[in-house]
């Protein structure tokens, strides 16, 4: 459905807004995310507080009512940093991303693709995923895409892909998934980001996993396309150490760890199984607002 031409003139003002917004220093987004973000978002408008608590009851059940409060108050203290960090990458710089997203294990990476077409590196919705655009700027001659959903609203659609692909990040829509990346891959190799811990619609559902403690539905595309068409597949594992600062840890999944032929989903199995240890580690950081097992 097109958006009205009213709906279009408030989505380019409120785009104006966040891009000014977006140029103050990092500490007074962090002041904003504190005295007014959470205190809106948390206890006036209660986002999501039942689907947030449905989900940790589901996966905590042995914790206290307190001790899932406490996850819960975390989660959305996070949750409202995300949303300003979010904005800061309109107008963050090169130097500053790369300060706040320290990337390891790259040298694995760029290796394998010396003989395969692309290194799959499955991410979640845990940490911040929109500060994953800088990994272009340390592939040494190698490029860097990932998937997306379109936004219906355009104005917003056009400003996440702007922000997204600035520092050289190739943004490829799920429908044209396969398509793009068979003539991509004739240009050059690729590392390929997934995010893949969502709940998959009914008619993509291939396989489930035990994931914290709960039978889940997963997504399997990722899986599907790493083995047809010669990608080697790591797992992104985030860490917090501060807040504004980012480790991503890029681990080889198919280097003998695990056995590919023991399952059409091996690699899917393993990342759920390294994607349970970080939440369980720090659970604050995933996104419970997803309502994850609706079905």
């Amino acid at each position: 459905m097109a958006q009205s031409k009213t709906s279009r003139f408030f989505s380019r003002i409120g785009v104006a807004v966040l891009n000014s917004y977006s140029r103050l220093p990092m500490s007074f987004h962090y002041c904003l995310s504190d005295w007014l973000v959470y205190p809106l978002v948390y206890h006036v408008l209660r986002y999501r507080r039942q689907v947030v608590r449905k989900n940790l009851l589901r996966c905590f059940p042995d914790k206290s009512d307190n001790e899932r409060l406490v996850i819960e108050r975390n989660f959305y203290h996070w949750f409202c940093d995300l949303a300003v960090e979010i904005v800061k990458v309109h107008s963050i710089s090169a130097d500053e991303i790369l300060q706040r997203v320290e990337y390891r294990n790259l040298p694995e990476v760029e290796a394998s693709l010396k003989d395969h077409d692309f290194a799959l590196c499955y991410l979640s919705h845990y940490g911040n995923w929109e500060w994953m655009i800088a990994l272009p700027l340390l592939l040494h001659g190698y490029g860097e895409c990932q998937i997306y959903h379109p936004m219906r609203n355009k104005v917003f659609d056009r400003w996440f892909l702007a922000n997204r692909s600035k520092f050289g990040a190739v943004n490829i829509k799920m429908k044209e998934t396969l398509r793009k990346l068979v003539a991509i891959r004739q240009e050059n190799h690729f590392a390929f980001g997934c995010i893949a811990d969502q709940l998959p619609k009914e008619r993509n559902v291939h396989h489930t996993v035990n994931f914290m403690g709960n039978e889940t539905k997963v997504f399997t595309g990722s899986e599907q396309l790493g083995r047809k068409l010669n990608m080697s597949f790591f797992y992104a594992k985030v860490t917090r150490p501060q807040r504004g600062k980012y480790i991503v840890e890029l681990q080889r999944l198919d280097n003998g760890a695990i056995d590919p032929d023991a399952s059409e989903f091996a690699f899917t199995d393993e990342y759920f199984r390294l994607f349970e240890q970080d939440v369980l580690e720090h659970p604050e950081l995933w996104l419970w607002t997803h309502d994850r097992w609706k079905r």
